[in-house]
């Protein structure tokens, strides 16, 4: 089944730049991950995150474990003032391009 993993935080003051630069660094190195389908860096005044969408939860919590993700994620929390959500979820619908998503069930109207 489908999972999201979404993170948002509003950095320390002083650190919104680096935040910014260590998200895209992640989102980066998870470019090429296997099971990751879509992954992006959302900016909105003071709130920072990524939303990454993945085959199943075992390949996202395979990847979130990899020693260079760890250390990113705690330098991020390190200069992370609140965190607003830090989550995985599993995905129940969802539309893509005007077409369903294949896998995943669509609820009847």
């Amino acid at each position: 089944m489908l999972s999201v993993r979404l993170t948002l935080l509003h950095p320390l003051p002083e650190a919104e730049q680096e935040v910014l630069s260590l998200l895209q660094e992640l989102n980066d190195h998870l470019g090429t991950a296997e099971g990751l389908l879509l992954s992006l860096v959302v900016q909105e005044h003071r709130t920072l995150g990524r939303l990454a969408v993945w085959e199943s939860s075992d390949a996202a919590n395979r990847e979130a474990v990899s020693h260079h993700v760890l250390a990113l994620r705690a330098r991020i929390r390190s200069l992370t003032q609140t965190v607003v959500a830090e989550d995985l979820l599993q995905v129940e619908s969802g539309w893509t391009t005007g077409m369903p998503i294949p896998g995943i069930s669509i609820p009847a109207a």
